[in-house]
């Protein structure tokens, strides 16, 4: 590991940016991509940590899948 020449994260894109369910047990897959200043890009969707705001609406896993209440 050397912190000067390894490239470091600059910006992470999750999509859907927002998430409207149209029903009860519907769901949706979130994404999460990494971009690093040396311009590579990596899914991190599996590495990421999810919360819902309000569980009494919606879950999501562990996987970044969205699930309706």
């Amino acid at each position: 590991f050397d912190a000067d020449a390894d490239a470091k994260l600059v910006k992470l894109t999750v999509t859907p940016a927002s998430v409207v369910l149209p029903k009860a047990g519907a769901t949706t897959q979130i994404k999460v991509v990494a971009t690093f200043s040396d311009g590579t890009t990596r899914n991190v969707t599996q590495d990421a940590q999810y919360e819902s705001k309000d569980t009494a609406v919606a879950d999501v896993s562990g996987a970044g899948v969205v699930s309706g209440k």
